[in-house]
């Protein structure tokens, strides 16, 4: 989902379960932002290596929030953190981060209690916003977060905030499905040809 604030192009996805390399995310985005579900949770270290090898050559500021799938997260944490935070990607975990005059808040647990601090633009969750509970008057501009599949894309708003479901596992499942569906055509034209001459 590509959103445009404060003069910033950020592109955040989440739920691409290994499917990240049939996203399109555009050269000029300033801000690119995974919020979790990047691999499934076999734990095989290919999986990580696939997806942080392309996470790091994506345009722009890269962070990394983990979802439910991310298990090394649970199992090993300190590798997971060792992992997931390079030079070229920040490991987000419970923290703020000021980028280009935008204040992000990144919430990796699923506390139900949240509390921000004053002045968030945007909050990332892995979760959906029916989970959380404000504690206080803070409210953030955006909320942006993922996990259910079946609400991909979903924009909706309340009285303080916008809320955006950046789950891509469908549009990334479909854009497989078409390029199966072009590959197997264009077979059968070539093997009908061939038949034909």
């Amino acid at each position: 989902m590509l959103i445009n604030y404060k003069n910033n192009k950020i592109f955040v996805f989440s739920d691409s379960h290994g499917l990240h390399k049939h996203l399109d995310i555009p050269q000029d985005t300033d801000i690119t932002i995974c919020l979790g579900d990047a691999v499934e949770d076999n734990l095989d270290p290919h999986d990580y290596d696939n997806f942080l090898n392309w996470f790091a050559g994506q345009p722009g500021k890269k962070f990394f929030l983990p979802g439910n799938h991310e298990l090394i997260f649970e199992i090993a944490p300190k590798w997971g953190e060792l992992l997931f935070n390079s030079d070229d990607i920040k490991l987000c975990l419970d923290s703020e981060e000021v980028i280009n005059d935008i204040k992000f808040y990144f919430q990796a647990s699923n506390f139900m209690h949240l509390s921000l601090p004053k002045g968030v633009d945007i909050l990332l969750t892995h979760y959906p916003p029916e989970i959380y509970e404000y504690v206080g008057e803070n409210r953030p501009i955006r909320h942006l977060y993922g996990h259910i599949h079946e609400r991909e894309g979903e924009v909706y708003n309340d009285e303080y905030t916008i809320y955006s479901n950046t789950c891509c596992y469908n549009l990334c499942k479909d854009t497989v499905r078409e390029k199966i569906e072009k590959t197997i055509k264009r077979v059968r034209n070539r093997r009908n040809t061939k038949r034909k001459g």
